[in-house]
């Protein structure tokens, strides 16, 4: 399956909202994806954020940050088709064991136009890098078919990892990585002909300009992790009041509700409390802890202790300063989660908490008008 035929099929068994990190981890645990890659989760997320953007037609919606559900409509339509599938997977094993064997033994015999073209040389980083190698030698005008850059592809070993599904596994490798340009505010490299066929996209930048994309992406992921680093050395310093009123903030951007401070300490100590909208009887704890003293295993077995006067379920440590020994340890020991600064950063950074958005006007080539007037 591709991530997104994963990820459907997780949602659809587990009936409620995961986070993509959770549906990962269960597609993978249960071997559901065609090819898993170096960054299944950056993978996961982004096809998620792709498909949740489509609006109305989208089969999923997130319900807060990094979290997504399936639609009620599709829910019926998923069953059954899984029905159907288990139906005929027991119906034909043996077709489709011979199929994966046929499948394989492709991608070691490479087709009659592989054998004539000269071989590509060296490896690539990503199917997407070595599919547009493919396409330049055959043409970078000429429409080819996706069995035929899978074969390539897999049966030259222009890339590092070895798959079940090539054709799928390249597909899918086209697809994010339109997904991904187009997130960054890039043109996609490639462009779906037919239901068998793909061609390079006619209007893509030259060479030149596309790495001059690929060098404005790389700056705006260092000036973000620039400022990952220095919002951490920020928040760690502002007064406890103050941070309080961040966290406050944060919960209510990440779509927390009836969000109060449950207690209050003289030595700087905050307890919050919130209910989870996606999970409406779900309520949790959030322990502030002063960060100008050492926090022990005591100030946790403390808090472990509170919950259960909040009626909360879960509960979340907080801390800014230095930890005890073992305590992280000891936060699993009592199946707390913990957040340090380098977390609550990308929180804040994710939800636009601390951080300015500063945008540039790049005038770019409309592919969409440009196939309608053609």
């Amino acid at each position: 399956m591709t991530f997104y035929e994963a990820a459907l099929e997780v949602l659809r068994k587990s009936g409620r909202a995961l986070h993509y990190k959770k549906i990962t981890e269960v597609a993978i645990r249960d071997d559901l994806l065609a090819h898993v890659g170096r960054t299944p989760l950056a993978m996961m997320e982004q096809r998620l954020d792709f498909e949740a953007k489509k609006g109305d037609e989208a089969w999923i919606f997130q319900t807060r940050p990094g979290v997504y559900s399936l639609k009620e409509d599709v829910v019926e339509s998923l069953n059954e088709k899984a029905i159907a599938r288990e139906k005929k997977e027991e119906i034909k094993p043996k077709e489709k064991r011979k199929k994966r064997r046929s499948i394989e033994a492709d991608m070691d015999r490479p087709s009659k136009d592989v054998k004539k073209a000269e071989k590509i040389k060296g490896t690539f980083d990503s199917v997407a890098d070595a599919a547009y190698a493919v396409f330049m030698q055959n043409g970078s005008k000429n429409p080819v078919a996706i069995d035929e850059i899978a074969s390539v592809i897999f049966g030259q070993k222009l890339v590092g990892f070895h798959t079940h599904e090539p054709e799928v596994s390249t597909e899918s490798a086209l697809l994010l990585d339109n997904a991904s340009r187009i997130k960054d505010g890039a043109l996609p490299r490639f462009s779906k002909v037919n239901s068998e066929e793909w061609v390079l996209t006619r209007w893509a930048f030259s060479k030149k300009g596309a790495d001059s994309q690929s060098k404005i992406s790389e700056l705006v992921k260092t000036i973000h992790e620039e400022t990952h680093s220095e919002l951490a050395e920020v928040i760690a310093k502002v007064p406890g009041e103050v941070f309080e009123m961040l966290i406050t903030q944060l919960l209510s951007e990440m779509r927390f509700t009836n969000v109060k401070v449950a207690k209050r300490t003289n030595d700087g100590e905050v307890i919050l409390s919130a209910n989870r909208q996606d999970f409406s009887e779900t309520r949790i704890c959030i322990f502030l802890a002063n960060s100008e003293k050492v926090l022990e295993s005591k100030h946790l077995k403390n808090f472990k202790k509170s919950l259960g006067h909040y009626s909360a379920s879960e509960g979340i440590v907080i801390h800014l300063g230095k930890l005890g020994k073992d305590l992280l340890k000891s936060s699993k020991t009592l199946k707390l989660s913990f957040l340090g600064p380098k977390k609550v950063s990308k929180l804040f950074f994710e939800n636009g908490i601390g951080v300015t958005h500063a945008q540039v006007n790049i005038k770019t080539l409309d592919i969409d008008l440009i196939k309608k007037l053609s």
